[in-house]
């Protein structure tokens, strides 16, 4: 059997369910190899529909050349829009309805507690992926500090993905595989 290139989907999926706080229920993928003789699936396309009636679609591809690790999340509502690239880390556009798109900076100007806790270094500086996931890692060391010495962990060290987030991520790829498998029809995964 062929596999997805999981990663990317999880990714996607896991990056989508944090920031909107929805939660895919089902997904109707396409996914292929675009080389013959390929073991593993490279491209993906996919539908979702989310809790609360909201839809949404995604693109992941492990052979998009010039666009490696080129991330995008970009989520409409009805009053406000946000769009992230990864390949401008320290921004988001944050554009309200009527009024102007904003250019949010890391680093800069009023942040919630969680985000001034996720910043290590100063404006201007970019933060990369490995800071990510020293982040991540800091986050969970307090945490386990925290319950280890019986206090409460600081609620900006909260926002790391659980096991949960990691079997909801493997049962969206799942869901996906068994999409494509049954022609590309929605498909409800099993967690």
């Amino acid at each position: 059997m062929k596999l997805a290139a999981a990663a990317p989907c999880r990714l996607v999926h896991n990056l989508a369910e944090f920031v909107t706080g929805l939660r895919a229920e089902s997904v109707c993928a396409d996914l292929n190899a675009l080389f013959p003789g390929r073991y593993v699936d490279d491209n993906a396309q996919a539908l979702l529909r989310s809790t609360g009636g909201s839809h949404g679609k995604f693109w992941s591809s492990q052979v998009s050349p010039g666009h490696e690790n080129a991330r995008r999340l970009r989520i409409y509502g009805g009053k406000v829009s946000l769009k992230y690239s990864r390949e401008q880390p320290d921004q988001l556009r944050w554009s309200p309805l009527g009024e102007p798109p904003r250019i949010l900076a890391r680093g800069v100007g009023q942040m919630s507690p969680a985000a001034a806790q996720a910043t290590g270094i100063p404006a201007g500086h970019p933060e990369g992926c490995l800071d990510a996931f020293a982040q991540l890692n800091r986050n969970i060391a307090e945490q386990v500090a925290a319950m280890i010495e019986g206090k409460t962990p600081d609620s900006a060290t909260l926002l790391v993905p659980i096991f949960e987030n990691g079997i909801r991520g493997i049962a969206f790829v799942a869901a996906g595989v068994e999409s494509r498998h049954r022609g590309s029809m929605w498909v409800v995964p099993e967690v």
